[in-house]
């Protein structure tokens, strides 16, 4: 094959759904035919092996990231609490759950208590209780 014919080739849109349906995008195995979506919100095929998928969010939490977004190159979606539950271990997801409150619990500066709130009123301002400081929790500033 001429080097135009196999770049003609591999650019065909057949070509691409093909490997997307039968290999994993990420170790291109065609083994494991276990493939999933990384977020209930995608839109594309399930293109990702189970493994890969879990070894994705650990190495993200492991790096601190709670904010995982799905890794095919057309999707931007970031994952959802029920997405990372189904897919990790009871040991991942509690990991991921005390990631996501520790993010939620630091956004007073300068206050290791935290503070978690649900109200959306009218008035984001709210006062730690225990360093007494004002703070805007939308704003994320005093």
């Amino acid at each position: 094959m001429e080097d135009e014919d196999v770049k003609k080739f591999v650019s065909n849109e057949t070509f691409k759904k093909y490997i997307n349906e039968n290999y994993c995008n990420i170790c291109l195995d065609e083994e494991s035919k276990d493939f999933v979506k990384l977020t209930s919100k995608c839109k594309h095929s399930n293109s990702i092996c189970r493994g890969c998928a879990v070894a994705y969010i650990d190495t993200s939490l492991k790096n601190g990231t709670s904010d995982i977004k799905c890794v095919a190159s057309e999707c931007k979606f970031t994952m959802d609490y029920g997405d990372i539950k189904t897919l990790t271990s009871e040991e991942t997801f509690k990991r991921y759950d005390t990631l996501c409150f520790q993010h939620l619990a630091n956004d007073i500066p300068g206050c290791g208590a935290g503070q978690i709130h649900t109200a959306k009123g009218k008035n984001p301002q709210i006062t730690c209780v225990k360093c007494q400081q004002t703070f805007c929790y939308i704003h994320k500033t005093p």
